[in-house]
């Protein structure tokens, strides 16, 4: 579960800067994300970090 948290996080991680991207008009709106504005992209960033919360978190008792 820890890889997978890893590859959500990560995901999470770029939705997060190309929300920061079209906030600051650094991305164009021309090519076709006119319906994906910057607050999806943050909602979309904080329900992947909670889904990586919830990975981590839900590993249950095992190896340390």
């Amino acid at each position: 579960m820890g890889a997978m948290a890893a590859i959500i996080g990560i995901i999470g991680a770029i939705c997060a800067i190309i929300g920061i991207l079209d906030a600051a008009d650094i991305i164009p709106s021309d090519i076709g994300l006119a319906a994906m504005d910057w607050s999806f992209w943050f909602g979309l960033a904080s329900v992947l970090f909670l889904g990586t919360i919830a990975l981590l978190v839900g590993r249950g008792p095992g190896k340390d």
